[in-house]
């Protein structure tokens, strides 16, 4: 078997699965398109309410975060995820996306537990990095 052909096969038997939380349809097309190519499932929920839902009866391995969305923002999400994790002593790594890059921004997320930060727009190698990182690719 080939290199690339090795390559392929690992991605093909990853089951790893991704809570991409975003409001913007373009962005998850765009993140979704990136997700599957690097060989993940995802799911998507469109607020951080839906993600909470999603939560309870999926298991994500990583969620991508967008930090600014209506009915509940990425950094009440967030708090939420990290304080039901105090009781039931999981981690689940949370990267925030966000367009506002300020070094502010940077240790906003970092101090209410978010785990990374890739800025919007964002290239499929800062998704790889990223994910590469929690060893999900």
């Amino acid at each position: 078997m080939s290199k690339k052909s090795l390559q392929n096969y690992r991605i093909m038997e990853n089951n790893y699965h991704v809570l991409l939380v975003e409001d913007n349809i373009f962005n998850q097309k765009v993140a979704s398109a990136m997700v599957k190519k690097l060989g993940l499932t995802i799911d998507i929920a469109n607020n951080g309410m839906i993600a909470l839902e999603k939560m309870l009866t999926n298991n994500y391995n990583i969620v991508l975060m967008d930090c600014h969305m209506p009915i509940m923002n990425g950094y009440d999400t967030t708090v939420k995820i990290r304080t039901s994790e105090k009781e039931n002593g999981k981690h689940i790594p949370i990267i925030a996306m966000t367009a506002h890059d300020s070094q502010e921004d940077r240790e906003y997320c970092f101090e209410i537990g978010i785990d990374g930060y890739i800025s919007k727009p964002f290239r499929i190698d800062d998704l790889r990095k990223e994910l590469s990182h929690w060893k999900l690719i």
